[in-house]
């Protein structure tokens, strides 16, 4: 069920695609099928001939070269085919997993199998491995599983009209090995594809996990044992493996039992016809190669079957994802918000978890165009404020407000148009200095980016960088100093044409002085506009702010 909701609509929207390449491949295979029998045929009738100019040789080699052309030709427009499908349905499944995804997953962190938290390496190992398990399927699986079917159904129609006799023994050696013996392997395949999936993440994780915090292993002597952690995963990702590849060779072993019983019914049967004058000996082996080239036709399908279990295995752990509950529901007939956006909170309690609140009994106001400065501690609930005005989360009791519009019966849509927000943690995109900061404000031109880099003191960094703005910041930004991207996000974040405007920590890892000359900005930089700042600034470099607030724990206002 999990790889019919992920794959059925990106099959029904690639169809034309698919269909290309599955009636190539079945040209393919009944080409393949038609030149081995006809092949045998023609070379037995040939060798049995002993009048050479009673025999027509000119017709069936004639017949032969065609059918091989055809084969190769087919062959070759179905990789084509076949290739051009896969990487539309693997675009169009990374596209729908990222779309689905940003809807679901919630602020904190994902839940993962057990109940606990997701790791970072689990999440990025589903993202990229485990779609990868499925972009291939309809190449390796479906279309192998479709043309098998219809080498069978020839061979009986064949078998039925040449050599009734065989018939029955070959249709049940048909049946299981179309039914049986893959369901066999999906049964032995099941639990070690889940363990190969379930270690192959985990080794994944263990690697990014590792990579990121080397620095501590190595400074508190932890190497040796993440190693062993390392390795004892890697060991139990083997044996999994070798469980899987048992299965499959197992599975193998009664493909060619069964393709070996059924050549040997059609032998011994049509001998018999033979004996009898109801067959000749080109036609026997004729059908003899007709059924080999049959069954390494259904063959195809048990290398299908191998991929359904790590396919399958993959499709249960990118549904665990996207079936995360959602952080917020929409309500289906929003109301719009007003041109005049003051903030309230009225009586807001919010917990992350059950006992620990976060904000108990918050209730203020922020007039519209009014600059506010948050000062607490650490865990005081700042954070989490914005986050309710964002509304990245919804309140436990009490009620958020927007120009006098409960949250919860807004537009999301809209509220994330009239409020911007520089976070903690706000990161650097991998492209260029332009490129990040037009996220902020797609419409600005170049005057307006030197303008608002001149206000944070990234003016003059930039200019020196080779290229200016279109110079490569790399992932995460790590060309450039903490303080350095730090001020990027927030030069992004104020070339939004927001309203309101959120800033946690917006000077943090800043030195003194520079701190000093963006407090100074910002009332320029933000006028007519609402400024809510997180910061633990000192109260010397607030003074143009309206209001001054003191968040203590879990959200009791005192003025500053």
């Amino acid at each position: 069920m999990s790889l019919l909701d992920l794959l059925w609509p990106l099959y029904r929207r690639e169809a034309p695609r698919l269909l290309v390449a599955l009636g190539l491949g079945l040209v393919t295979l009944f080409a393949g099928i038609a030149l081995l029998g006809i092949s045998g045929w023609f070379l037995t009738a040939a060798a049995l001939t002993t009048a050479g100019m009673a025999f027509n040789l000119f017709g069936p080699s004639s017949l032969i070269r065609g059918l091989s052309l055809l084969r190769i030709l087919a062959r070759y427009g179905e990789r084509i085919a076949g290739h051009d499908a896969t990487l539309a349905l693997l675009a169009g499944l990374r596209g729908d997993v990222f779309a689905r995804l940003l809807a679901r997953i919630p602020l904190g962190r994902l839940p993962d199998e057990a109940g606990g938290a997701m790791a970072h390496g689990d999440l990025v190992s589903r993202l990229t491995a485990d779609i990868d398990q499925l972009e291939s399927l309809f190449v390796v699986g479906v279309g192998p599983l479709v043309n098998g079917l219809l080498a069978a159904l020839a061979l009986g129609v064949a078998l039925a009209l040449l050599l009734p006799s065989a018939l029955l023994p070959v249709l049940f050696a048909l049946a299981l090995a179309i039914i049986g013996v893959p369901l066999l392997l999906l049964l032995l395949a099941r639990r070690p594809a889940r363990a190969v999936a379930r270690l192959g993440a985990l080794l994944r994780g263990a690697v990014i996990e590792a990579i990121e915090s080397r620095d501590d292993l190595r400074a508190f002597g932890r190497t040796a044992l993440a190693q062993a952690r390392f390795e004892q995963a890697a060991v139990e990702l083997g044996r999994a493996r070798r469980r899987l590849a048992l299965s499959g060779a197992l599975a193998g072993a009664a493909m060619q039992a069964l393709t070996a019983g059924a050549l040997l019914a059609v032998l011994l049967l049509g001998t018999r016809a033979l004996s009898s004058g109801a067959i000749t000996g080109p036609l026997l082996v004729g059908l003899l190669l007709g059924t080999l080239a049959s069954f390494e036709a259904v063959a195809a399908i048990l290398r299908g079957v191998a991929r359904f279990g790590p396919a399958a295995a993959a499709a249960e752990r990118l549904a665990g994802l996207l079936d995360a509950p959602a952080a917020i529901v929409a309500e289906p007939h929003p109301l719009s918000l007003p041109n005049s956006l003051d903030i309230a909170f009225e009586a807001v309690h919010f917990a992350y978890e059950p006992g620990r609140p976060a904000l108990s009994g918050l209730t203020l106001k922020i007039g519209c165009g009014e600059r506010v400065a948050l000062t607490g501690p650490s865990g005081s609930g700042k954070s989490t404020l914005f986050a309710l005005i964002l509304r990245l989360h919804d309140p436990d009791s009490g009620r958020v407000l927007l120009g006098g519009i409960d949250l919860k019966c807004a537009d999301p849509d809209e509220i994330h148009a009239a409020v911007a927000v520089l976070e903690q943690d706000a990161p650097l995109f991998m492209g260029s200095v332009r490129d990040n900061l037009l996220i902020g404000n797609p419409r600005c031109g170049d005057a307006a980016l030197w303008a608002m880099l001149e206000a944070v003191q990234m003016a003059d960094l930039v200019a020196a960088l080779p290229g200016g703005l279109d110079a490569f910041v790399g992932e995460t930004g790590h060309t450039l100093s903490a303080g350095q991207a730090r001020r990027l996000c927030l030069a992004r974040t104020l070339l939004s044409p927001a309203p309101i405007l959120l800033l946690d920590e917006p000077t943090a890892s800043i030195d003194p002085a520079l701190e000093q000359a963006i407090f100074e900005a910002l009332p320029r930089l933000t006028a007519g506009r609402t400024l809510v700042v997180a910061t633990h600034a000192p109260p010397a470099m607030l003074k143009d702010f309206n209001r001054k607030l003191h968040l203590c724990a879990q959200g009791a206002l005192e003025i500053a």
